[in-house]
């Protein structure tokens, strides 16, 4: 298996979109592990990370271990391994396993790469220019979206007024059909019609 090469600011992306995540659900949480490393043992935290390449999507933990000096939570380490992450969790010794929603996830090796190294230079251009031709699409796209809303708006603006004047004259039609009923019935000379 070759291993999975990436962008530090991709990965960094990635990391922005899982945090998003532990606010807007459940299915991902922080999973507390126990560390311990030469002088260093202590609970960190992991944040499970989705990440993906051209030829591969997998899941990762990134750990961070909170600093009671600065009052923030640095990152400490890339677990490439689910089965690590629940060994570790384990050791924390808690009733609940926060492990138990992880989807399955081994990789043999993550390299952090320029885009240079990952797509090659020629093909970096071509990317680029890829891109600015799907902005010019997307902005032409909104441009297009904006006129036909504009459109709808007249339009539906039009059947209101059309759809009062048609329930005006309805009104209308309905009072002259009654005053017409009231007269048959009721003749100005004063007697009642058959």
């Amino acid at each position: 298996m070759k291993p999975m090469k990436i962008t530090q600011q991709i990965m960094r992306n990635f990391c922005d979109i899982a945090l998003e995540g532990l606010d807007a659900s459940n299915d991902n949480i922080l999973i507390p592990i126990v560390v311990i490393d030469n002088n260093y043992y202590g609970i960190e935290w992991v944040l499970i990370v989705t990440i993906m390449n051209d030829y591969m999507v997998s899941d990762v933990g990134v750990s961070f271990r909170y600093d009671i000096n600065t009052n923030t939570f640095i990152g400490t380490g890339i677990y490439l391994d689910k089965s690590e992450i629940e060994s570790k969790h384990r050791l924390v010794g808690l009733k609940v396993d926060y492990c138990k929603h992880l989807r399955p996830f081994s990789m043999s090796k993550l390299k952090f790469c320029s885009e240079d190294e990952i797509y090659g230079k020629h093909n970096n251009n071509d990317l680029r220019h890829e891109i600015a031709d799907l902005r010019r699409q997307y902005n032409g796209w909104i441009v297009t979206n904006m006129v036909s809303e504009q459109l709808m708006e007249f339009e539906n603006k039009r059947f209101i007024e059309e759809r009062k004047k048609l329930k005006d004259e309805q009104h209308r039609l309905q009072n002259k059909l009654l005053e017409s009923i009231t007269n048959f019935m009721y003749p100005k000379n004063g007697g009642f019609k058959y």
